[in-house]
């Protein structure tokens, strides 16, 4: 979740030239702040995912992050993962290295197993970015379209298989590929044309349509569970059988045709605060991860059970909002830039 976007030109965006390793490096703001909203839907996600059941808004507003979140989060991964990077595996081997650090955080915690396979709470992502990098090495040879086609047969049918949900996070890894590939293969000139002034009232459009269809899911006139949306359980567990595939279907169309909404309407240019903190997400995603399993286990917890929906609704949502941007500070990214930007002296 935390890129250098290295010598990289999207169209006309604005860009900010810095200096890391003597090597000018530019940062694109339009990414930038795509991020940081995207951050800021994943701590409001899951501190309002306990109180869903009994807050219609709440729920509302969870089905609508979940259905877009982490597939644009997984698409703008792929679009930094350079073909020609000469240092992917050091990369690869920090990824780990944070893994391994926080899941034995979280296991202290009490949200997870102490181990290497299972995730603990909203792990699960890291072990994606460090499977899609493995992955990354190899597709080169094989035809964009062909792999494309495939990765999305794999993740409509992956849920027919059991085994796979009792593999770590191999079921989501492979459920949420194809939004990989996408942005891997993605290139500057598809985001120039998307990126376009004619785009916006279709953008618009097409949300309003995303909005109209979770409404009737979310009423129950459409029969997608939420589990849908996170990609971890099989068809079976759900009760689908074969409609599994369908609902599956339906998850990957609306989730791209929200993520280009999103992609069109979030400013390209600077915006004051929010484009510096949008570099640093990966701090958040991992520290908003053990704040939240401290609050799920104090008194504050238990009591906004009992607080009224509107109240309960803006206390978090605020709450989500102000605590994304405390953890976005620059004083909390210290032990980040030790661990992902520093060279190692087990490293070659």
């Amino acid at each position: 979740m935390q890129e250098i976007y290295n010598k990289r030109k999207l169209g006309k965006c604005l860009i900010n030239n810095e200096k890391n390793d003597s090597v000018t490096i530019k940062r694109i703001y339009w990414f930038d702040n795509i991020k940081f909203f995207l951050m800021l839907c994943v701590v409001s996600g899951h501190f309002i995912q306990p109180y869903i059941e009994g807050n219609e808004l709440l729920n509302y507003i969870y089905y609508f992050f979940s259905f877009f979140t982490m597939p644009l989060f997984i698409f703008i991964t792929g679009c930094f993962s350079k073909r020609t990077e000469s240092n992917k595996m050091d990369k690869i081997i920090k990824y780990i290295l944070l893994y391994l650090i926080m899941q034995t955080i979280e296991y202290f915690l009490g949200g997870a197993c102490l181990g290497v396979v299972k995730p603990g709470f909203a792990l699960w992502y890291l072990q994606a970015i460090v499977m899609y990098k493995l992955i990354s090495e190899s597709i080169n040879e094989i035809k964009p379209i062909a792999l494309l086609v495939f990765s999305f047969f794999m993740g409509l049918f992956i849920g027919f298989d059991d085994f796979a949900t009792t593999v770590g996070s191999l079921s989501r890894i492979i459920t949420m590929f194809p939004f990989y590939l996408l942005g891997y293969y993605a290139k500057d000139a598809t985001f120039e044309k998307v990126k376009n002034k004619k785009n916006i009232i279709t953008a618009v459009l097409i949300l309003l349509f995303g909005i109209l269809l979770i409404s009737l899911i979310v009423a129950g006139m459409i029969n997608m569970p939420l589990e849908m949306l996170y990609g971890k359980m099989p068809y079976k567990e759900m009760n689908l059988g074969v409609m599994g595939v369908v609902y599956r279907l339906l998850w990957y169309f609306v989730s791209i045709m929200i993520s280009f909404s999103i992609i069109v309407l979030i400013p390209k240019r600077r915006v004051v605060l929010i484009s510096e903190l949008g570099t640093r997400t990966l701090q958040v995603y991992c520290l908003h991860i053990l704040v939240f399993l401290i609050f799920q286990r104090s008194d504050l917890y238990i009591y906004f059970e009992t607080i009224n929906d509107s109240i309960q609704s803006v206390v978090l949502l605020v709450g989500s909002f102000i605590l994304t941007i405390v953890l976005s500070l620059k004083m909390f990214s210290i032990p980040f830039d030790l661990l992902m930007k520093r060279k190692h002296a087990f490293m070659k």
